[in-house]
């Protein structure tokens, strides 16, 4: 069978299972197994694939049928141009933390001259890679997991993009472990912040397949938000910047939560959520009020 007709084929079984963008995927899938570019596979495509071949394409196949996520079967995911390893112990990065990170650079020049960078539930590492790389300066910035597996990722994706020098690497629950006479300058997160009790509607490549770890969020789905603003408030120095991503339904919630947490005026001077580019509520920013400044 010729290549073409086995991507046909392929393309029709995955959108007959319901897989979103099945042609893409289609052929992302093939290139993997083939160990061809996107230019390779179309001039390939009336050569007749070997045995071995179409066993690879099948095996794979038949894991994205069962709705395993193709990055798991690729082990990469684009995201900031780069390409990072993924697998089942981190969250598969997305465009909504790509535009996180373009909230926090956007606003690089505002930051303290001194002062640490924190990436709390850093996962796969992308944010702290990322920081590494754009940020301007010589900051250090250090990467907190609670699961010691996606640390090693992240240890491995900081090495793979040049930015190990500059990242420190904590297996913690939050702030824990952090030094308390340690204050940081920028802290930057994407916790889990989706309700328990919604966990069931998602998708089937993230509820069976990516770690509950990094998606659950409690009852409301605030649950690590609030224990996370309730440990890093005290950690941010005068005029620090925090940056946290959230659901799209919840803007409102995390406003009333962080203004219930520090209602005094003279903690955080600036406190909104900033719409991602479909205009949804995406990303919680505060500042920590500059000393002497009500």
């Amino acid at each position: 069978m010729c290549l073409h007709d086995v991507l046909q084929q392929t393309t029709a079984r995955l959108r007959h299972v319901g897989v979103e963008e099945a042609e893409l995927e289609a052929r992302l899938l093939m290139e993997h197994a083939l160990g061809l570019n996107h230019s390779g596979l179309i001039l390939a495509a009336r050569r007749t694939l070997l045995p071995d071949e179409l066993s690879r394409v099948s095996l794979l196949l038949e894991k994205r049928l069962q709705r395993v996520p193709l990055s798991y079967l690729t082990g990469t995911r684009e995201f900031w141009s780069l390409d990072f390893l993924v697998d089942p112990a981190v969250l598969i990065p997305r465009p909504e933390t790509e535009f996180l990170l373009e909230c926090v650079l956007a606003e690089q020049q505002l930051l303290p001259e001194t002062g640490q960078v924190l990436d709390l539930c850093c996962g796969s590492g992308v944010i702290a890679v990322v920081l590494a790389r754009e940020l301007v300066g010589k900051r250090r910035i250090v990467g907190v997991d609670l699961s010691f597996a996606a640390l090693r990722l992240a240890r491995c994706n900081a090495e793979r993009h040049g930015a190990a020098p500059r990242i420190d690497w904590l297996c913690a629950d939050l702030c824990g472990a952090l030094s308390p006479s340690t204050r940081y300058a920028l802290v930057v997160t994407n916790p889990p912040y989706i309700a328990s009790n919604t966990l069931i509607t998602l998708a089937p490549e993230v509820r069976d397949h990516e770690p509950l770890l990094a998606l659950d969020g409690g009852e409301d789905g605030l649950a690590v938000i609030r224990r996370l603003l309730r440990q890093v408030g005290p950690a941010l120095l005068p005029g620090a910047l925090l940056f946290c991503e959230i659901g799209a339904e919840q803007g409102e919630a995390v406003l009333a939560l962080a203004g219930s947490l520090f209602p005094d005026a003279n903690f955080f001077d600036q406190l909104d959520v900033l719409q991602d580019w479909a205009g949804r509520p995406r990303v919680l920013r505060a500042r920590r009020c500059l000393e002497g400044i009500n």
